[in-house]
Protein backbone atom coordinates (compact mmCIF):
# COMPACT_ATOMS: atom_id res chain seq x y z
CA UNK A 1 0.00 0.00 0.00
CA UNK A 2 1.55 3.51 -1.20
CA UNK A 3 1.13 6.31 1.41
CA UNK A 4 0.21 9.43 0.07
CA UNK A 5 1.34 13.00 1.85
CA UNK A 6 -0.80 15.53 1.81
CA UNK A 7 1.54 18.81 0.84
CA UNK A 8 -1.25 21.15 2.64
CA UNK A 9 -0.18 19.02 6.09
CA UNK A 10 3.18 18.12 6.49
CA UNK A 11 6.39 20.48 6.92
CA UNK A 12 9.65 20.33 7.57
CA UNK A 13 12.05 22.63 8.81
CA UNK A 14 16.22 22.63 8.49
CA UNK A 15 17.87 25.05 9.96
CA UNK A 16 14.86 27.88 10.38
CA UNK A 17 14.44 26.81 6.99
CA UNK A 18 10.38 25.32 6.27
CA UNK A 19 10.18 23.23 3.17
CA UNK A 20 6.27 21.54 2.06
CA UNK A 21 6.95 18.18 1.39
CA UNK A 22 5.56 16.68 -1.83
CA UNK A 23 6.80 13.39 -2.34
CA UNK A 24 7.01 11.29 1.18
CA UNK A 25 10.61 10.85 2.77
CA UNK A 26 12.11 13.65 0.63
CA UNK A 27 15.49 13.77 2.23
CA UNK A 28 15.97 10.18 2.35
CA UNK A 29 15.19 10.02 -1.29
CA UNK A 30 17.76 12.89 -1.35
CA UNK A 31 20.18 11.37 0.71
CA UNK A 32 19.92 7.44 -1.06
CA UNK A 33 20.80 9.46 -4.59
CA UNK A 34 23.39 11.21 -3.04
CA UNK A 35 25.16 8.46 -2.26
CA UNK A 36 24.65 6.40 -5.19
CA UNK A 37 22.44 3.75 -4.20
CA UNK A 38 20.66 1.88 -6.56
CA UNK A 39 16.91 1.50 -6.67
CA UNK A 40 15.77 -1.25 -5.11
CA UNK A 41 17.83 -0.28 -2.19
CA UNK A 42 15.79 3.09 -2.18
CA UNK A 43 13.10 1.11 -2.60
CA UNK A 44 13.57 -0.86 0.61
CA UNK A 45 14.24 2.12 3.03
CA UNK A 46 11.51 3.80 2.20
CA UNK A 47 9.66 0.98 3.03
CA UNK A 48 10.85 0.67 6.32
CA UNK A 49 10.99 4.45 6.61
CA UNK A 50 6.88 3.51 6.50
CA UNK A 51 6.58 0.77 8.40
CA UNK A 52 8.67 2.36 11.28
CA UNK A 53 6.76 5.41 10.87
CA UNK A 54 10.15 7.77 10.37
CA UNK A 55 10.21 11.14 10.42
CA UNK A 56 9.74 12.89 7.27
CA UNK A 57 13.31 14.84 7.50
CA UNK A 58 14.76 11.07 8.08
CA UNK A 59 17.71 10.15 6.02
CA UNK A 60 18.81 6.92 7.11
CA UNK A 61 18.64 4.34 9.10
CA UNK A 62 20.63 2.00 11.80
CA UNK A 63 19.02 -1.20 13.75
CA UNK A 64 19.89 -0.84 16.79
CA UNK A 65 20.95 -4.63 19.03
CA UNK A 66 17.87 -4.89 20.23
CA UNK A 67 16.44 -5.05 16.70
CA UNK A 68 14.40 -1.59 17.04
CA UNK A 69 15.10 1.19 14.07
CA UNK A 70 16.79 4.05 14.53
CA UNK A 71 16.20 7.27 12.22
CA UNK A 72 19.31 10.18 11.31
CA UNK A 73 17.32 13.20 10.29
CA UNK A 74 18.08 16.18 9.11
CA UNK A 75 20.13 19.11 9.69
CA UNK A 76 23.20 17.16 10.22
CA UNK A 77 26.62 18.05 10.92
CA UNK A 78 28.21 18.08 7.41
CA UNK A 79 26.61 21.14 5.81
CA UNK A 80 28.02 20.42 2.40
CA UNK A 81 26.00 17.47 2.36
CA UNK A 82 22.96 19.02 4.11
CA UNK A 83 23.28 21.25 0.99
CA UNK A 84 23.27 18.57 -1.41
CA UNK A 85 20.42 16.97 0.08
CA UNK A 86 17.99 20.10 -0.12
CA UNK A 87 19.24 20.84 -4.10
CA UNK A 88 18.41 17.38 -5.14
CA UNK A 89 14.97 17.57 -3.36
CA UNK A 90 14.02 20.79 -4.63
CA UNK A 91 15.61 19.64 -8.47
CA UNK A 92 12.97 16.49 -8.11
CA UNK A 93 10.31 18.21 -6.94
CA UNK A 94 10.18 16.33 -3.41
CA UNK A 95 10.09 19.72 -1.55
CA UNK A 96 8.72 23.45 -2.41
Amino acid sequence: MKTKVNPKNITITIDGEKYRVLKDYPMLRAWCLMMGSYPYFINQELAKAKETNAPQESIYSRIQENGDCWWATMPIANKNAQISCIEIALNYNWIK
